[in-house]
């Protein structure tokens, strides 16, 4: 929804501000753990007449998504939102722009995303689907994997689906486990995830931390 946003002032996007957490409109392209705490911190310091020690993002959102994102202003607040989240209580929803007239006899539009880093764009492309497969598979194979950790977050259940299918035709006796990824993303934009892993990125050092 960038096209709607991206002409607001910082104090417009302020939704909802309370002395523990904050609602605030997110733009596509910024970074939920590390452009959001940035940018709202002195307008809020500012709002509530005080200073701020503390100010982080209980949970994600993807940069190229627009949307609502909640901002913790201390540490309570910050694990009562990411204990929520893990355990399902509040949900995200979201909403998809497409091109096109679509059909209303069919209610649901499924398809297989390919995201791209360099554009940070995501694209519909059924032969990438069958490389990463392949992918999938050869390192299976290579590393002889035996069990793979899905994180609990935004596109769990396709990823479970997607690891579910690729596993059926892996010559190895394969498993997968869905684990409670609460605090992957806050780690993998932290100071630390930074000093261990330098090279890598966001998306990798969440990996890391998941598994």
């Amino acid at each position: 929804m960038d096209f709607m946003t991206d002409k607001l002032e910082i104090s417009d996007r302020i939704i909802h501000l309370e002395n523990d957490f904050c609602v605030v409109t997110k733009l596509a392209g910024e970074n939920s753990q590390t452009d959001i705490p940035k940018i709202f911190k002195d307008e809020i310091e500012f709002k509530l007449n005080k200073k701020i020690d503390f100010i982080e993002c209980p949970h994600r959102l993807d940069m190229p998504v627009s949307g609502v994102q909640i901002i913790a202003l201390n540490k309570e607040s910050f694990n009562f939102f990411t204990q929520n989240f893990s355990n399902n209580k509040i949900h995200k929803t979201y909403w998809a722009i497409v091109e096109g007239v679509h059909d209303l006899q069919y209610q649901t539009l499924q398809d297989f995303l390919v995201f791209n880093t360099k554009k940070q764009k995501a694209y519909l492309h059924d032969e990438q689907v069958r490389k990463t497969k392949k992918v999938v598979l050869d390192l299976i194979t290579k590393y002889n994997i035996d069990i793979i950790a899905i994180g609990n977050g935004t596109a769990s259940r396709e990823s479970e689906k997607f690891i579910a299918d690729v596993i059926k035709e892996s010559p190895r006796k394969v498993e997968y486990i869905i684990v409670n990824e609460a605090g992957a993303s806050v780690y993998s934009a932290s100071k630390l995830a930074i000093e261990e892993f330098p090279d890598l990125t966001v998306e990798k050092r969440s990996a890391i931390s998941i598994g």
